[in-house]
């Protein structure tokens, strides 16, 4: 018997890396957002061939509207730590620094997006993908992430000034302009305090 597939597997398997075609599966979602809880059990499921398809779907989706994703931070939060696909860890570290931004944003109004368990489970993760053979652009935005949350643990901005330190000269150009930018805002941060 073959197995029936549903309209979001059809256009999650048709996605391609260019971007018009990752465009158009995102607006599909926006324009049909009950699909965005089965789109993040997609993503999240390494049994599924094309996972990180649909990992670059909810990047398009949060960059658009990411007040969709709010009411799944719970299993988004949990479920993070588990892809491993390069291809897959990129747009999801990027959603991160989206949220990441907006929780910031909500700092200064004196609310919270984030619970302090999921706090933990994004330094943790964000922290392992800093210090894991990833990709630059997941380590880019792995430090900017754990930048905006070292304003909720202390703790944070210490350990990422010493990472970042210490690494610095075996990477590429390009994770160095990123860390030279985070160590000098974290530089003009403790100027400040």
């Amino acid at each position: 018997m073959k197995k029936e597939i549903r309209p979001l597997e059809k256009i999650i398997d048709n996605v391609t890396g260019y971007k018009d075609s990752r465009l158009e599966a995102g607006t599909w979602v926006l324009e049909n957002p009950e699909n965005l809880e089965p789109l993040l059990h997609l993503a999240f499921n390494p049994a599924y061939p094309n996972h990180y398809k649909a990992c670059w779907t909810i990047e398009i989706v949060c960059i658009q509207n990411l007040e969709l994703l709010i009411p799944h931070l719970d299993y988004f939060i949990q479920n993070i730590k588990n892809l491993s696909h390069e291809s897959a860890v990129r747009p999801i570290s990027h959603c991160c620094l989206l949220l990441c931004q907006k929780q910031q944003f909500h700092l200064k109004e004196s609310t919270t997006l984030f619970s302090e368990h999921q706090i933990e489970l994004l330094i943790e993760t964000c922290f392992d993908w800093l210090l894991q053979d990833t990709w630059v652009a997941a380590k880019a935005y792995a430090m900017r992430c754990l930048y905006f949350l070292g304003f909720r643990s202390n703790w944070v901005h210490e350990e990422l000034t010493t990472i970042l330190t210490q690494g610095y000269p075996t990477h590429s150009a390009g994770y160095k302009a990123a860390a030279r930018d985070i160590l000098k805002r974290l530089k003009r941060n403790s100027t400040v305090n």
